[in-house]
Parts: structure tokens; sequence; C-alpha cells
């Protein structure tokens, strides 16, 4: 059995919205296996209308090969901050490549109380939002397009592992983002084999979170890109001591529909077949998305309806 220091994955995703629909976002993830080091950024631009434009950077690699290029996430060269932290700032650039943005926590928002985890033995998996709102400003430029950012609802969280992905009690994950007048929510929900959710809903006069979930699809659709079956429409119920919510979510359309990430930049047909074996094959679909939610907190009752929002479904083989 491998042990927990010969495998170790943080992956921190960022996102924001922009007024034309467009929604940018991005990961710098590290992983640790058997020794191999691999620090990475993937940046995608996805839009109602047209097709996602995409680059992704070995971070080490491409800075040894173009000293131009510099990362900077504060507080640290290369180092991930603490999830306390109210401001994060990414900068890297080269090659054609601009990402220069500041995540400002939104006033309501707080860090979580407590992280989604699931645990196999001594080894376990650790998800938390970092900022379920951020005010974002700063500017993005690639594939000669820019967009900036002047104050737009932003997103961040953070995942971190040291269970090896061929044995993840994970199949099936929920996941979405919701920015909204009356207030922000976000989940991730995981149903099976090993059932774990967080849920939390912030506002100006409150802050809920529940790890007591249930999903329920509506219909059946195909992606035929990647084979994965997923309902076009769920609910999810969560319950408190004091609260509950329900939130009817339907996936308007895709965004992106994507494999494995660690398949960027590996030529070997052999050596990506023998990844997403090890990974387990993960598949994923984000989405825009239409949300409808309702949530009761000591007998006050918070509603909103046909609120636009960025959602997820991954599937592990």
């Amino acid at each position: 059995m491998m042990s927990a220091n010969h495998f170790r994955f943080e992956k921190w995703y960022f996102d924001f919205a922009l007024p034309t629909g467009e929604v940018i976002f991005f990961f710098l993830a590290k992983t640790r296996i058997l020794g191999q080091k691999d620090f990475r950024l993937s940046l995608t631009v996805v839009s109602p209308r047209v097709a996602p434009i995409h680059r992704s950077f070995v971070l080490e690699g491409f800075a040894a090969a173009k000293p131009s290029l510099a990362l900077l996430l504060l507080p640290g060269l290369q180092e991930f901050p603490s999830p306390s932290e109210s401001e994060v700032r990414v900068r890297t650039f080269g090659d054609g490549f601009v990402l220069d943005l500041t995540f400002t926590r939104h006033p309501d928002a707080r860090p979580s109380a407590d992280p989604m985890v699931i645990r196999r033995g001594k080894r376990q998996i650790l998800w938390e939002p970092v900022h379920s709102r951020s005010i974002v400003r700063g500017q993005v430029r690639t594939h000669g397009r820019t967009w900036t950012a002047e104050g737009y609802d932003g997103y961040i969280d953070r995942l971190v592992t040291d269970i090896f992905p061929l044995f993840t009690p994970v199949r099936t994950l929920y996941w979405g983002r919701l920015h909204h007048p009356e207030g922000s929510l976000v989940y991730a929900v995981i149903p099976r084999l090993r059932p774990a959710a967080l849920v939390t809903w912030e506002s100006s006069r409150e802050r809920l979170e529940f790890n007591r979930v249930q999903v329920s699809g509506r219909g059946t659709a195909t992606s035929p890109i990647l084979g994965l079956d997923y309902p076009p429409a769920y609910t999810l119920n969560a319950q408190g001591p004091s609260a509950s919510l329900r939130l009817d979510v339907e996936n308007i359309a895709p965004a992106v529909e994507t494999g494995f990430i660690g398949n960027e930049g590996i030529p070997s047909g052999v050596e990506s077949r023998a990844l997403n074996f090890l990974a387990r094959n993960p598949r994923g679909i984000k989405f825009f998305s239409r949300g409808r939610g309702h949530i009761d907190h000591q007998n006050q009752a918070t509603e909103f309806k046909d609120a636009s929002f960025f959602s997820e479904i991954v599937r592990f083989s």
C-alpha cells in the first residue's frame, strides 16, 4: 500500500464571472508522487456562445525555459496562502500570457468553520471554500484577447489529499457556486461511496453551513464527448438544527467537458491511459446553470429564482 509520504495533491481553484456571461476559471495544483513533483497552472475561459479558450503551464519547467515568466502567489513565491487570508493575488506572465488578479474576500463572506473531510484509514481528502465570494480586480490576457475584472464576483476553493487517486472513495461529485443579491451559496456533495457534503449560505444577516444533504436527480442526459451520463436537473435538500435549504438546479448548457486534467502536455498515449487508470478516469462537465432556492432560518425565509450560476458534475469510474 502506498504511504501518505508518497503522494500529496493540493489544488486551489479560482473563478470569476463577467457581465458578458463569460466565466474565467483557473487552478494552481501541486502534485508529489513517488518523489516526482509537478506544479501546474491551467486557465480556461468559457462562454455560452463560443468554444472554450484554454492555456496550461507546468510552472517550474516553463519558468526554467523562459526566464521572463514569473509567478507570485502571495504571501510567498510559489507557495499557497493560508485559507484564512482575506486577500489573494495571483500574478504570472510570459509568452503572450498575463494573469494578474487580486481576490479580496467579500464583506459578507467568512472562511468555512468545518471543511469537508473524507477519511480512508489514516489518509483523507479535505475540501473547503476559501472565498465563497470574492471581489476580483485585475487582468487576464491570452490568445490575443484581454479581459479586465473591475470588482466582479469571484470564488476560491481548496482541495488537499494524500489518498492516492486509485483508492479514492469518491464516485460522483456535485459542485456549484452561486452569487445573488440575496447572498452566496456554495456546495460540494458526494452521494457515495462514503457520503459527504458541505453547503454554505452567506448573506448580510446570516451564515449557515450544512453537512447533511440529499441529492435527487431529475432525468438523464449523456455527454457525447465524455460518454458520461448525468442528470440535467437535480435538487439539493439540506437540513440543520435550526435551518433548512432547498436548491433546484437546472443545467442550461455545458461550459466545458474534460477528462483527466493531468493528460495535458503528455505526448505518450500509453502514459496518458496509465495515468487515467491510476486516477480512476475522472471526467467532469462544468455547466452554465440556473437555480431556485429557499432557505428557512429561525422562522425567516429567503427565496430566489432564476439565479444564474456555475456548477459541475464529476464522475470517477
